[in-house]
């Protein structure tokens, strides 16, 4: 029974790590060229996952865009947005990405 109890907290344990952020380890705690490879892995795993992740919702914003834009025609035309909050902030990213461009 003890252990099985033991097992269970063990594996408790390492998932738990394995769960941790990659941002979360401590490098003054790596004491082997293999807990440094081993860093290096989750990190380059956890980079991968976020590039992934970052496309596919880059691709759903865009799709949505996409249709948003094929309604707003006619007299829901973005061409025909005055007097709202949207609008101005839509000139100050572009003022902001025009400094951010040059």
């Amino acid at each position: 029974m003890n252990k099985i109890i033991l097992i269970f907290a063990l594996a408790t344990a390492m998932i738990s790590c394995e769960n941790e952020s990659a941002v979360e380890i401590n490098a003054n705690k790596l004491e082997t060229a293999c807990d440094c490879k081993e860093a290096i892995l989750k990190i380059q795993n956890e980079l991968k996952g976020l590039e992934e992740q970052s496309k596919k919702q880059s691709e759903a914003l865009l799709a949505k865009e996409i249709e948003i834009k094929e309604k707003c025609v006619g007299d829901l035309s973005i061409e025909k947005a005055k007097d709202c909050k949207a609008l101005e902030e839509s000139l100050k990213m572009a003022k902001e990405l025009d400094v951010l461009l040059k």
